[in-house]
């Protein structure tokens, strides 16, 4: 084409791939040809004496469509040209509208979305797959629609065609799903926000139980609280097609509240009502107003509907307030929320949720330190008290059974956990709250490879929060695929992560060889984790591996620091000084600490032993795993390691 005439002006299409894909590219820059559309295709257009970096920059900046072609190879390449293309037309999709057609990402042979190593906007457009390198027919008529004026417009993610990919995981193909923004507070007093974002929580909860309807976790959802973008944006953000908002005025013991559901695809109202009740049948208008939604959506509550009673509306406000106390994971915080709730019990003994808050909140106490569970039995006495407690009075809650597994895993009976949290999430399939123990006890069983599936599947429901993409990371990691870790807890680390996301980051990177990047990382780590003030439980687990990224990497005298440091810390997180120092050849230490492992991090632990050949053929290493009843899920962790076949 003349560099005179501009690309866009001639509608054509940018082909970017690996040099190894190039008969691949041609071929599918034959079939558009053969459809009419002009292609930019550098095997073509360069010759001899071409300013060809010029010439191609040129041209991303001005063609119509961009077309990366995803596969093996660009996976394999850390390195390359193709690289900075798809950067370059990455960058030029700030300068678009968010209804500008541009990035058309094609695979090619079985590279899985979630897993490419490929710039993050990438992912905010659906992908195609061309199986086998084959131009698909209805993939050139796609082009040339595109090409023609249609837009993708946000929100606007439609199931896949025959032939085509399905969307990446941040980005489902889901054809009713729905995401519960955060109510905005009407009433007179500001520190009422809690009062009406709890409002929104429990709505969406309700909502979650419908069947054939996909909600998006209550973190993502309210991710946007405050950022005033337009209700179609945040829809294409969340992977949605259907939003619901609105508002609450709590007076006294009445509430006034209005809800609205849109149609982020159109960009329209379906309904919108306002209920004037009083707060003691706040449940049964939660139900009224899912209800009504869900038969707006051509869908049926069903099930879902609780057995409504009425609640006392004080204990229900406290009930909401220590929720937003207990959130922070701060100790201050979890004492706060307890005060609550104690209160909200003093009002109403019977109020289900307030005993399954206290449950809740005494693991999260446990679990804020680090330490070992078992040097606390009155607190695990008093949480299996409120969980069954909780389930005496609401038998469909879930949250109460997540409890239970909790303690059944404490106490080593493994089979007894898996039995609680499979009750829970036959009861609340997609509920946020259940992600994080649901995963730890797939690590803990030694399956990562499950536990990276499950997490990737939950990145769709919950695509702005850096947890999903961390779990993730973490079962490739410690299932052996170093690289396929890596993508995820970059994308973790972008929405916020913890110390912990980057301290197993840096490991994947030592385990890769690639050592100077570790060790870079693990400074960056500790420097970073203690300015922002995580609790220092949680930043001493992220040292432990921390430590032992950098005695992969051979930063052998830091690594002791560091593990000498916590072997002469806390005692409830002196186990984490076991894994560096294993690493670094102190075995009679590291087997002592080890000892005392939480139940809950031993999925860590068993990763660990499979990457330590000085630890894993101790003969110390088999009665470790009697005694934390971790041997059966050694051996499988071992088979999946492998590469074995193993039943899901």
């Amino acid at each position: 084409m003349s560099d005179s005439q501009p690309a866009s002006a001639n509608r054509a299409v940018f082909l970017s791939y690996a040099s190894q894909d190039a008969e691949a590219a041609r071929r599918i820059c034959e079939a558009l040809r053969a459809s009419g559309v002009e292609v930019w295709f550098d095997q073509n257009e360069l010759v001899g004496g071409d300013a060809w970096d010029q010439k191609i920059r040129k041209q991303i900046a001005e063609c119509a469509l961009f077309v990366p072609i995803i596969s093996a190879a660009t996976q394999a390449r850390h390195e390359g040209y193709f690289r900075l293309e798809w950067k370059l037309a990455a960058q030029r999709t700030h300068m678009m509208s968010g209804v500008r057609a541009f990035l058309l990402p094609v695979v090619i042979d079985e590279t899985r979305d979630a897993e490419a190593h490929v710039p993050e906007e990438f992912r905010a457009v659906q992908w195609t797959r061309l199986p086998g390198s084959e131009a698909a027919e209805k993939f050139c008529a796609r082009v040339k629609k595109l090409l023609g004026g249609s837009e993708l417009q946000p929100g606007r993610i439609r199931p896949p065609e025959d032939g085509e990919g399905a969307a990446s995981p941040a980005k489902p193909a889901v054809q009713k799903s729905i995401a519960v923004l955060a109510f905005a507070n009407l009433s007179h007093d500001p520190e009422n926000e809690y009062f009406s974002d709890g409002i929104s929580e429990e709505l969406l909860n309700v909502l979650a139980k419908v069947p054939g309807l996909r909600v998006t976790a209550r973190t993502s959802s309210f991710y946007f609280k405050g950022k005033n973008l337009p209700v179609p944006e945040i829809a294409y953000k969340l992977g949605v097609n259907y939003i619901v908002e609105g508002s609450v005025r709590k007076s006294g013991p009445r509430v006034r509240i209005t809800a609205q559901l849109i149609d982020a695809i159109e960009d329209t109202h379906l309904w919108s009502e306002t209920f004037d009740r009083e707060l003691k049948d706040i449940f049964a208008l939660q139900d009224e107003i899912a209800g009504l939604i869900a038969q707006n959506l051509q869908l049926k509550l069903g099930a879902a509907a609780r057995a409504t009673r009425t609640v006392d509306p004080e204990s229900y406000r406290l009930v909401l307030e220590a929720r937003r106390a207990a959130s922070a994971l701060s100790l201050d915080g979890l004492a706060r929320a307890e005060t609550l709730l104690v209160r909200a019990l003093q009002i109403d003994p019977v109020f289900a949720d307030a005993h399954a808050g206290l449950a809740q909140l005494e693991l999260n106490r446990i679990s804020s330190s680090m330490s070992n569970a078992r040097l606390a039995p009155a607190a695990l006495a008093r949480a299996e008290r409120h969980a069954r407690e909780a389930l005496r009075l609401d038998p469909a809650a879930g949250e109460p059974h997540v409890a239970l597994s909790e303690i059944a895993l404490v106490c080593e009976r493994v089979p007894e956990a898996v039995e609680e949290i499979q009750r829970a999430l036959a009861l609340c399939p997609e509920s946020e709250s259940l992600v994080t123990p649901h995963l730890f006890l797939l690590l803990r069983t030694g399956r990562p490879d499950r536990m990276a599936v499950a997490a990737e599947k939950m990145q769709a429901l919950n695509p702005c929060f850096f947890l999903p993409f961390d779990l993730c990371g973490v079962g490739h990691l410690y299932g052996g695929r170093y690289e396929a870790a890596l993508s995820h807890l970059e994308r973790a680390q972008q929405l916020g992560g913890c110390p912990v996301s980057y301290a197993h980051h840096a490991l994947a990177l030592a385990l890769l060889g690639r050592r100077d990047e570790a060790i870079a990382r693990v400074r960056m780590t500790m420097d970073s984790a203690r300015a922002r003030g995580w609790p220092e439980g949680l930043v001493d687990h992220a040292d432990s591996h921390a430590a032992w990224a950098l005695a992969v990497a051979g930063a052998s005298d830091e690594a002791e620091a560091i593990a000498r440091r916590l072997q002469n810390g806390s005692i409830g997180t002196r186990w984490g000084a076991g894994l560096p120092l294993g690493r670094l050849g102190h075995v009679d230490d590291a087997f002592e600490l080890l000892a005392d492992y939480p139940q809950k991090y031993v999925g860590f632990l068993l990763s660990f032993l499979h990457h330590t050949p000085v630890m894993r053929q101790d003969p110390r290493c088999e009665p470790l795993l009697r005694q934390l009843g971790a041997t059966e899920a050694f051996e499988t962790m071992g088979r999946v390691l492998r590469g074995e076949k193993l039943s899901s």
